[in-house]
């Protein structure tokens, strides 16, 4: 009787302990402060731990500290909070400036800065870096984040009084039109000297020529005489010049007989060379090139016997065509202007005649001359 007793108060235990761990499993969802959550029963919830058996390993007990655990939610929709999670700060809300235009449109900016005439400002979370402007002429008044407000006022607008009807009997002074003065760019492009010129007619290059026979000839080897040159620049490296010259020459043949004077015979000529060429300065130096060509007038008498009463006289002009080239240097010391120059010219001298002696020179005559010519010269290479 005292065994059977006994078997019965165990199993009554077992019971009671079976029922006791049926009531303390509660099925949960557990919230861990990670965010993590778990299906779970619970078994324990104590103050500095929690234990509980996963729904993945049921005969498996875990302890969790209460520290790792934000809440627990059990199946019937009640939620212990074991941990309190502390809520994120809230996110400040941006202020923005507000400009308003005088159409009422309103633009929420933030203002960058002002000039007499516009407005600059920049649209937050516009995806674009390029400010935005508007004229302050357009704004009616602006209100900052900081309770700050503005007025723009307009522009004052100015009225312009109509002119005077013209006076009738007012007669209009006619508007005189300057024109721009002459460039001074022209007048540093000339350049003028003059000088002596000595002319040279070699006996080696004018061989069995009239021009230097002294009997029935001019008997011209050498000839002294005065020149003018103007040169004017067209582009950097190149002038035109033009000159023009005047040369005197006479020459007196006495004719004798037995030591006897029986007559003489005097020729005069004039040469009035002109010519047009072209400087050409191979640097910016001094030294040119000048490639020529021209006419020159020859005025020409012959006298025989004057004085007496068989005395005879005859003027002859002709034009003939001369040629050439020459090679210079130019030295210049402020606007003044020293102009050394040497050429050579070819004269084709045709139907010179002379009737008194039945002479006619017709022949190219051969000359070298040198020139130093002085003036001024601004005219810049």
């Amino acid at each position: 009787m005292k065994k059977q007793l006994q078997l019965l108060l165990l199993l009554c235990l077992l019971i009671a302990a079976s029922v006791a761990t049926a009531q303390t499993l509660r099925p949960a969802v557990l919230h861990k402060i990670d965010r993590t959550r778990l299906s779970v029963k619970i078994q324990l919830v104590g103050q500095n731990s929690i234990v509980f058996f996963e729904k993945s390993a049921p005969t498996t007990k875990r302890v969790l500290s209460r520290a790792k655990v934000w809440k627990i939610v059990y199946t019937n929709g009640t939620t212990q909070v074991i941990t309190p999670i502390p809520d994120a700060a809230p996110t400040p809300a941006i202020v923005l400036d507000e400009i308003i235009l005088r159409d009422s449109t309103k633009l929420s900016v933030s203002i960058l800065r002002r000039t007499d005439d516009s407005l600059f400002y920049a649209v937050p979370n516009s995806g674009t870096a390029a400010p935005g402007a508007v004229l302050l002429s357009q704004v009616d008044r602006l209100k900052y984040a900081d309770g700050r407000q503005e007025t723009i006022a307009p522009a004052p607008v100015i009225e312009v009084a109509p002119a005077p009807a013209p006076i009738s009997n007012y007669q209009a002074i006619p508007q005189v039109v300057s024109k721009p003065a002459r460039s001074a760019d022209a007048f540093n492009r000339l350049q003028v000297s003059v000088g002596p010129e000595v002319s040279f007619f070699p006996a080696f290059l004018n061989k069995d020529h009239l021009w230097i026979s002294d009997t029935v000839g001019f008997g011209m080897t050498q000839n002294v005489g005065a020149s003018l040159r103007v040169d004017y620049r067209i582009v950097r490296p190149v002038a035109i010049s033009f000159s023009v010259g005047y040369a005197g020459w006479e020459l007196v043949r006495n004719f004798s007989r037995e030591q006897k004077a029986v007559g003489a015979e005097t020729v005069k000529l004039t040469r009035i060379p002109v010519q047009v060429g072209l400087k050409i300065y191979p640097d910016r130096g001094g030294l040119y090139l000048l490639p020529e060509a021209g006419v020159t007038l020859l005025q020409s008498s012959l006298t025989t016997d004057a004085g007496t009463p068989d005395s005879q006289s005859e003027s002859v002009n002709k034009m003939v065509v001369n040629y050439g080239g020459g090679v210079g240097y130019e030295i210049r010391k402020g606007a003044i202007l020293l102009d050394l120059g040497l050429r050579y010219t070819l004269t084709s001298v045709s139907g010179l005649t002379y009737t008194i002696n039945s002479t006619t020179i017709q022949e190219s005559v051969h000359s070298f001359s040198v020139r130093l010519g002085i003036g001024f010269g601004t005219m810049k290479k």
